[in-house]
């Protein structure tokens, strides 16, 4: 799983074992070593029932909660992703993006091979 964060955005990026891992087992996280014995974790859940997503940090640990039907209509279909907008107060807003991670159109050292296989690909 992929982290972005820039200003007021946060852009998850999952594999394809990330996503069937999320719909199966309720969760996905990802861990960071940032110091010695400090790690900050970063990850989804999934809600049973609901539709709104939810957020929390506590413990170095941010989570977001998003409703079980989402995942699975991104899962089965051949949509790109999840994209919301939270409002956290009048004045504030984070918009959340959850993506399925793509192969590159160019080739580069990574493996990718638990990648999406890119929609531009045959184009």
């Amino acid at each position: 799983m992929k982290l972005r964060i820039l200003n007021n955005s946060i852009r998850f990026r999952l594999s394809m074992t990330d996503l069937d891992t999320l719909v199966q087992k309720g969760s996905v996280t990802s861990k960071l070593p940032i110091a010695h014995g400090i790690f900050f974790s970063f990850g989804i859940q999934l809600l049973e029932d609901g539709a709104h997503i939810h957020t929390n940090l506590s413990d170095n640990q941010l989570s977001f909660s998003i409703p079980k039907s989402k995942l699975q209509h991104l899962q089965k279909s051949n949509e790109v992703g999840i994209y919301e907008t939270l409002i956290i107060s009048d004045k504030e807003s984070l918009t959340l993006t959850i993506e399925k991670d793509f192969k590159c159109l160019t080739p580069r050292s990574e493996d990718e091979t638990d990648l999406f296989p890119n929609p531009r690909e045959h184009h």
